[in-house]
């Protein structure tokens, strides 16, 4: 879980109890907080290290931006939305890139890659 919460310091409480709680629902699940600037700098410096994020949601783009362009940018970037014994979403990361379209070009890769997390799951 990421957050802003030193800065932030009222938000960020309502997310660290809920994470805290959910946590503890899941102790196999190996999981810890950092900053949401940590977070940054970790996927930049080891990206093995983070296999997923749950940052809030003021951080959720930025944070998803970064991942999708240290992967070969946001074109090529997979994502699924994990809700275990319930439904889950499925979605390329990328936008509609208006600067592109109609020009045949756009790379179809990360809706590729975002089935093939479907079919995993």
């Amino acid at each position: 879980m990421s957050d802003k919460s030193n800065a932030m310091t009222y938000a960020g409480d309502l997310w660290q109890r809920v994470f805290k709680s959910v946590r503890a629902e899941y102790p196999d699940v190996d999981s810890r907080h950092l900053y949401i600037d940590t977070l940054a700098m970790e996927l930049v410096r080891d990206r093995a290290s983070s296999t997923s994020s749950s940052p809030t949601i003021s951080s959720a783009t930025f944070i998803s931006d970064l991942a999708a362009q240290l992967a070969g940018g946001l074109g090529l970037a997979p994502s699924a939305n994990i809700h275990p014994g319930r439904t889950s979403l499925f979605e390329p990361v990328h936008g509609s890139a208006p600067n592109i379209a109609g020009k045949g070009i756009a790379n179809p890769f990360g809706s590729v890659l975002t089935a093939g997390l479907l079919m995993e799951f």
